[in-house]
């Protein structure tokens, strides 16, 4: 947590040397990978980049982001997300996109989180989970409007949805 907290201050060096003693103890973190990326894209470190990428699709394969970071590795250039997740998404099912955007719920990217499930509505437009996700990420955002709409979405396609109730 303290690695995402450097990350989110810009001190890309502590939170990429915190990213890497997490996955020392714990070799699939998809949280610890996810920082450790971000900030060897922002450093500019384009062969720890590709190797983080490659370590991180061995454990999570199709990994939008991990691709992205791939490719801007390659590239050696900075990137954006909601392009290659469009493009990630033809090859994903939509619960491997439901799973990744918990993911990025739990690695707090809400705003991926928000991104990934209006994929997902594009492709499935009546998955109450997307919506209950959305409606989860914009409650942290603390945009209570936008969520408070997610969860009745959530709720209006299933009435009994587990985790909808709890969001509003």
């Amino acid at each position: 947590y303290f690695a995402r907290y450097y990350l989110d201050q810009n001190n890309y060096l502590q939170a990429k040397e915190l990213a890497q003693k997490a996955i020392a103890v714990n070799e699939k973190s998809y949280m610890a990978y996810d920082i450790a990326m971000a900030a060897s894209q922002a450093l500019g470190l384009w062969d720890e980049l590709r190797q983080l990428a490659q370590q991180t699709l061995s454990f999570v394969p199709n990994d939008a982001k991990a691709i992205q970071y791939l490719s801007a590795a390659q590239n050696k250039e900075k990137t954006h997300i909601a392009p290659i997740m469009q493009a990630a998404s033809d090859k994903m099912s939509v619960t491997d996109l439901i799973n990744l955007s918990l993911q990025q719920y739990s690695a707090g990217k809400y705003e991926d989180c928000i991104a990934t499930c209006e994929i997902v509505n594009k492709i499935a437009p009546d998955n109450a989970d997307a919506y209950n996700n959305i409606c989860a990420a914009y409650n942290m955002l603390q945009q209570w409007d936008k969520a408070k709409a997610a969860c009745q979405k959530a709720r209006s396609l299933n009435p009994k949805h587990p985790n909808a109730p709890s969001n509003v």
